[in-house]
This record gives C-alpha cells, structure tokens and sequence, in this order.
C-alpha cells in the first residue's frame, strides 16, 4: 500500500482524528509516520479545520521535543500528514507500566515536556490536550509532545463553547460517560466552556506532573460528570504526593492547579526555571549524602552523634539569639540570617482551624495565639520572647482574630456574642468595648490616637474607641459597597490616619488592596491582591499570592506600592472564599504563618440523637450551607472552588455526584427550599433569584440587592428574607415581586435566620438584642407574643416536620432539642443536649452548617475535616528580600 510515494510499513494506531500508520520514504530512505484523514471526514468542515490547524501549528515550531512535521499530501481521497516517527511509547504507557515515576526521572521528563509547552507558546501556540498519551518518550528517553489538533494561534477562536473545540465529549454527544479520553486534565474553565489561554496548558501540565509522581490522575473519576465536578469543586489529593518529593515539586502543583486562572502560574517558562533548580538541588544533596558517607564510613558507625548533637544545638542557640537580639534592638533589627523554627501549640491543646488565630505584637515581644483549650473552647494564651512556655489569659474563652494595640500592651479580640474586648498582655479582667453584638467579624487594626477598625463577613468597616462605650460607626460607606460584597481586614499605616483593607466584590475582577483616608474618605486600587494584608516597618505590604506569603515594596507616605512582590514562605493556608490567610508580622523583620492545610474541607455526615455517625452524603469538598429539600431526599449546598467562587449544586441523598444548579461567576449563596420543593431561591452575586429546583427554565430575580432569603411560607405565599446587615426581616410574594416587601420582624440587634413553622403560624429566629444570639419564637404574621427558647446564647433554629420540637445550635457548637407546645398557651421545654455538632459555629451566623430529618431521629451536619498545622516562626525576614537584590 502506499500513499502518495510512501511505502506503508505497518498500521500504528487510530483515533478520533484518522488512522496513524509507519511508512518508508524511498527518496530520502527513512521512516516516518503518516496520519491519514479518510475521505469520509473529508466533507465534515470541524474535522478537516482540525487536521489542517495541526498541519500549521507543527509547520511553525521547530524544536527538539515537540514531534515534526515533514509534509501534507492529498492523493486517492485522502488527506495525510507526513510526521517524525517517533520509536518508544507514550508516556501514558510509561506511567501504567511503572504504577509511578521517580521523582528525579519524572523532573527530567516534566523539564522537557516545559521546554516543547515554553516553545509553542512562544509562538502564540495553545495546545489545549496535553495529556500522558500525546507525550512520547523515544527509544533514547527524550521527550516529544504531539497531535496539536486542538491547538489554537492567539487570535483565533477562543470560545471554547463549541461541541468541536472540547476535547471532553464525543462528537454530538451520544453516549454518556464516553470521552476522547482528556476530560480528566480539562482546566476549569475550559470544563465550564470559557475561554482558554496558556494558562490551561500549565494547568494540563500539572496534572501530568502529578500523574507521573503518583501513578494516579489528580482529578480521575469513574465518569465525565464525576470528573468535571471533581475539576470545578475538589482539591488534589496532595497526600498522595510521594515522601520523597521535595517540598517545591509540590509548591509548583500547587501554583498549576489552581483552579482561578488569575492565580494560577501564568507562564510555563518559570515552571521550567523551577524544574531546573529543583534538579540542581537534588544533585547537590546526592552529591552532599554521598561525601557524608564516605566521611561517616571511615569515622565508624557512631560518628553521626556529635554532629548531629552539634547541629541541634546552633539551631537552638541561633533561635534564642534572634530572641535577643529582638529585645534589646527593638524595632530596628533589619540584618543578619533569617532564623525559621517551627511552634507547636501550648501544653496540649490545639490551635483553632481558623486563619487568623495568631498576631504577632508590634514590636515583635509577644505572640498571641488562638488555642483550644482541654475542654475544647478556643482561649487566648500569650507567649513571649524571654520565655520559653505559652500563658493563658483568663477571661479570654471564645476568642477569635486577635489584635494588638499600637503600643504592645493590649490585645484586642472578638468574644462570643459578638463583642469586642481587650486585655492587658499581662493580665487582669478583659474589658468590653462593644454594646451590640455583631455579626460575624474578619479583623480588626488599632491605631496610636485609640481609634479601632474593625470588618464583618459582609460589609463596610466600622470604626470604635479603644475606651469603649460609643456605638460603632460604618468608615466606608454602603454606595461605595453597592457592588462589594465586603470590605474586610483593615490595616493602618503608620499616621493613623490612612489604613488598607481588602475589597471583595461580586466581580472578583475588581477584587483588591485598597487605601483609603479615615478624614477625607479618599480611596483608590493600590494592589491587585485577594488576600488580608499587613504593612510593616521595612517598608514593605505582606498578603497571600497562589499560596505565597509575598513581600511588596511599599511607600507609606505616598500610599503606593513599587517594584516585584517576593515571596518569604510558600503554602501558606489560605481561605479563598474570604480572602483570610494565616498569618502576622511584627516591626521587628518578624513573620508567623501557618502552612496550608491539605485535604477533604468538609464532609456532610448523618448523626443520630446521640451523636454516632450513621452514613455520609456525596464525597468531601468545601461545602457550605447544605440545606434538606421537603421531602429530605434532596439536598442544596454551596460548593466552593479553589478560586473562592461559591455556585449552589444539587445532591441526591442517595447518590454522591452534585449537580450544578447556578452557573453565573457571582458567589452564588444560601440555598432555600419553597415548601413543594419545585423551586429554590438564593443569593447570587448582587441580587436575590428563584428559579425551578429541577433546573428548567431562567432564573428569576426577586430583588435588587443582595439579600438573603431566609424561609418561603407553607403555602408558597410569601418568602422570608433579611439584608446583609440584618437588622430586620422582610416577607415578599414570590411569585409577584415588584408589589412590595413587608417587615415582619424588627430588633436592635442582629435578627437572622427566620423558620417558619410547619402550620405556618410561628416564627423561630436568632436575635442579638440582649447582647448575645437567642433563639426566639413569636406569633405569625401578628406578633402578638415573643418567647425566649435559648438561655445560655443559640443559632440556627430548625423546626421538626410536626412543629413540636426545635433545635438550635448552641455558640460552642452543641446541637440542642426542645420540646415546644404552641397553641392559645404555649409551652417552652427543657433543652436536651444531644451532641457536639462539629460545625462552624463561629461563623453560624452566615453559614447554616446542618439540617434536621422529618422525623428529628437524624441530621445532617457540614462536618469540618480540617488538620491543624503547627505555625512557622521566621525572624529577619527582610534578609530573603536582601538576598534577592
């Protein structure tokens, strides 16, 4: 057989773009491989645009590890493609003969596949299917990526949205769960059809990096639905990464598959950089073991001992003279070696999971840490430089997001109840500033003049004195935040006058730092950055980039940032969803941060009364807010990716793939139910919508502003809901809008989380008017009487389908039943505690964390998995940014 003047030798292979076959070329004598459109697809316009964009990509690179072209022949109603013959298999076959690569044979291969990406690239070459199987390692091991068929020139279609242009589905999609084979290494926003750039192939190159190392797919399902979820809603399993994997192999997965595009490493070229060095230093250590060997080999087998003694104690000792050195250069202290040790927490508690639990004081003396206690409340302890135990402070339970006063002497923190308080570092009754109880907080910063900031979950910030006793007031205004869904993390400059804070938006395009003066108002964008933020003495801004504690040269007296931001620690943990990351700096060069913590976030878990675990629902992943449908064979959840972006999916109690039920790239939030089931509402970006629970049909808005719907009457009549800052809440027709809203509940505190009872006769709701959350229970819709069901503090009522028992959590996270008699007299039971509910309690107030079956036997609860690091300490940081000059 031959093809044009080619002599076919053998029949390699076939796929979705032709058959591939070995042939001798007499004229030059060498083989080469020739891949065959059958004249059957010559007439189909999709496959021929195919075939001939791989002839023009190949055409325009030449390089040692990307497979060449030799030509394109047409004769006998074929088309054909003349390509290098490549001996050797592929490395997907590599990768299943093997089970997993070692780790230097896997860099040596991730280099080369980075050199072919870096070239195409280069030349505005997309590929778009970089997987194992279009990687061929020859007969010598070197490396040739092929079939550019999906690639794409910059300017061309970038879509994606097309049948045509997703390497994901078979052609017209007729058979379910049948792909080309690449649905496992889709780029999220390629597996939501948006346009792709070079990040999707450094996002594709990670997950083969990934693959190599472990012998398994990162994102590998038993489906396509299975894997696309898993794409859009799960994390890595990092653990799976093998012990002898250097720390920054596992840094650069990280900055490939991150799922937010902007975040993610935008150039394959410092992939390739990285691999390198990474190389290098492998080298070396094999180099450094061996020569410790031979040493040790002729010392004896006991010569380890002092040297290993020896270096345990310069550790020590450079630990305690950085601890020196702070207390008697103070602030000053800009030279020498970083000292990097690692701080486990006092005596045997554990630190909280949440971000911001430490804060270094200003003057780098004291750290204040956020630890449970035995009894499993989270308590403030203080551990200072001249000694080596951590102390409690007293009064001081439920503490969250401490920080410090200008001077060193008071650390400020938020309370249970939602207050703020401050205590003496060195003891003595803590000292509420706060009257009201506020919802819940994200940071707070105090300046030399006792002025505190401080910011909620959603939001302007509000200012406060630092003696207490005023109401807060809001420093950045609601117009300002009409397309804000929070201003959070306040961080003041050195006058005290202007201060930075973190913007989150519907938009995260508009997300950033921004600066803004506390007299004049003023603001403006002065980095694109989406993490808290610290300014510190050097002269440099400290957030949280892809992972990366990352230092920006910063002017504080012209308000402006300059230069490149360089990071100082990597895997940092970091909550995209709020923006918190896990760390404090002093003004003494001093940083304290805590790794990023890997695995499942959450898992929905039945409980029976007693508290035993009786069966799950779906697989782990960051869910929030999971909410029953009527009938409790349904459940609606938030589900967070690694962007932060929050959609609402739907699950099958029964089943474990989620659905997507919103697709719009607003954080879509707080999933409610109508009585029948046949439609739910939410809060989706910068309005309220409703739309049928089985997904047919639009959306449709209910509301203008961002307001969180609550409850939907027995009857479908009405619909519950409150604003972002709940003062009140409001009852609207659902099914007519635009007639009006009317308030049914009023507090001087927060007043949220509103349930109707079953026979629609009843109100139970959270309320902070005494200073801490209630439950309370009033007569609807006439509010004629107001009964208190909570006395030690409660969130999130639930109603049993009978409406004669309620539970709530308690502000410690204890799930709590109690009897209720409603009627012409009503009856208010003993509350019975049933068991620790392993939910988020601290931020209970937004995120509803469980919900209750028919018959109140069961419930379901957003249980937290979450390991908690110890944190890293590094003394004279600024010498990293030194280092680097």
């Amino acid at each position: 057989m031959k093809i044009a003047h080619y002599e076919v030798v053998d029949r390699l292979g076939a796929g979705g773009m032709g058959e591939v076959y070995r042939a001798r070329d007499p004229k030059l004598g060498r083989d080469v491989a020739i891949k065959v459109l059958p004249g059957a697809f010559l007439d189909n316009p999709e496959r021929r645009a195919r075939f001939e964009r791989e002839a023009r990509v190949l055409a325009s690179i030449n390089h040692p590890h990307i497979g060449a072209i030799y030509g394109v022949e047409d004769a006998d109603g074929y088309r054909a493609l003349v390509l290098e013959l490549i001996d050797g298999e592929t490395l997907a076959d590599r990768i299943t003969a093997a089970g997993r690569l070692p780790v230097d044979d896997a860099l040596v291969i991730a280099r080369q596949i980075a050199e072919a990406l870096e070239a195409a690239h280069e030349k505005g070459i997309v590929h778009r299917d970089l997987k194992p199987a279009n990687i061929m390692l020859n007969t010598a091991g070197a490396v040739k990526v092929v079939d550019f068929g999906l690639a794409r020139f910059d300017g061309g279609d970038t879509s994606g949205s097309s049948i045509a242009n997703s390497p994901t589905l078979t052609y017209a999609g007729t058979v379910e769960g049948v792909i080309l084979g690449t649905a496992v290494y889709l780029s999220p926003e390629q597996a939501r059809g948006r346009a792709v750039d070079k990040r999707s192939d450094i996002w594709a190159f990670g997950c083969v990096i990934y693959e190599m190392l472990t012998g398994q797919r990162v994102f590998g399902r038993e489906t396509v639905s299975d894997s696309i979820a898993a794409i859009l809603g799960q994390e890595p399993d990092w653990k799976a990464l093998p012990g002898d994997a250097p720390d920054r192999v596992e840094q650069l997965l990280r900055r490939c598959l991150t799922k937010d595009p902007r975040r993610r490493l935008h150039d394959i070229a410092d992939a390739r950089i990285e691999i390198e060095d990474t190389l290098a230093a492998l080298q070396d250590t094999g180099a450094t073991q061996r020569q410790a060997a031979s040493i040790a080999s002729r010392r004896g087998s006991s010569g380890w001992l002092p040297w290993a003694l020896l270096a345990v104690a310069t550790t020590a000792l450079l630990v305690v003279s950085a601890l020196a050195l702070k207390r008697d250069r103070g602030a000053d202290v800009t030279q020498g070696t970083p000292v990097k040790f690692t701080l486990a927490p006092p005596g045997a508690v554990t630190f909280t999971p949440a971000a911001t639990f430490v804060a270094f004081s200003p003057d780098g003396r004291h750290l204040a840490l956020v630890a449970n206690n035995e009894a499993g409340l989270a308590v403030m302890w203080v551990r200072s430089s001249d000694t080596l135990e951590a102390r409690q402070l007293p009064g001081t339970e439920s503490a969250r997001h401490p920080f410090w006063s200008p001077d060193s002497r008071h650390i400020g923190f938020f309370a249970a109840g939602g207050v703020i308080k401050k205590v003496a570092v060195n003891g003595g009754p803590p000292q509420t500033l706060t009257a009201g109880a506020l919802a819940t907080p994200t940071g707070a910063t105090w300046n030399r003049d006792g002025v505190i900031l401080f910011s909620l979950i959603a939001g302007p910030i509000h200012r406060i004195s630092a003696a207490g006793g005023a109401a807060p007031v809001a420093v950045t205004s609601r117009e300002d935040a009409k397309q804000h869904l929070a201003h959070s993390f306040p961080c003041f400059l050195p006058d005290g006058k202007r201060f930075l804070y973190y913007v989150r938006s519907v938009n995260p395009e508009h997300d950033g730092i921004y600066l803004r003066d506390l007299e004049t108002g003023q603001e403006r964008l002065v980095i694109r950055a989406s993490s808290n933020v610290n300014y510190v003495s050097s002269g440099h801004v400290l957030y949280v980039r892809d992972g990366a504690l990352m230092a920006q040269p910063f002017d504080a007296t012209a308000g402006s940032a300059s230069g490149d931001p360089i990071p100082i620690a990597e895997a940092v943990d970091y909550f995209p969803e709020s923006g918190n990351a896990a760390f404090s700096a002093s003004n003494t060069g001093a940083v304290v941060y805590r790794s990023a913590v890997s695995g499942p976030v959450s898992r929905l878990r039945w409980f029976d009364r007693g508290g035993k675990s009786v069966g799950d629902v779906g697989e782990p992943a960051p869910y929030r807010n999971p909410r029953l449908s009527p009938d409790r064979q349904k459940l609606a959840v938030e589900l967070v990716d690694g962007s932060g972006n929050r959609d609402i999916w739907i699950l099958d109690v029964t089943r474990t793939v989620p659905v997507r039920f919103t697709f719009d790239p607003a954080r879509d939030a707080a999933p409610v139910w109508s009585a029948d089931g046949r439609h739910i509402a939410w809060q989706g970006g910068s309005a309220m919508y409703i739309k049928a629970a089985d997904g047919k049909g639009g959306e449709r808005r209910l509301h203008g502003e961002p307001w969180i719907p609550d409850d939907f009457l027995p009857d479908g009549s009405g619909l519950l809901f409150h604003p972002n800052a709940p003062r009140h809440v409001f009852l609207m027709d659902p099914s007519a809008p635009d007639k009006g809203r009317r308030q049914i509940l009023e507090g001087r505190g927060i007043t949220t989380q509103a349930r109707i009872s079953p026979d629609g006769k009843w109100v139970a709701y959270t309320n902070a008017d005494s200073g801490r959350f209630e439950i309370i229970i009033q007569d609807f819709p006439t509010a004629a009487g107001r009964w208190q069901v909570s006395t030690t503090g409660g969130l999130q009522p639930k109603w049993r389908a009978d409406g004669k028992e309620l539970y709530y959590l308690t502000l410690d996270g204890r799930l709590v039943a109690v009897p209720v008699t409603l009627g012409a007299l009503v009856e208010i039971g003993k509350p019975q505690v049933l068991f620790q509910s392993q939910t988020e309690t601290v931020t209970g107030f937004t995120w509803h964390q469980y919900d209750v079956s028919t018959d109140g036997q069961r419930f379901l609860v957003n249980t937290t998995e979450v390991t908690v690091t110890p944190v890293t300490v590094v003394y004279d940081w600024p010498a990293l940014v030194r280092n680097r000059r």
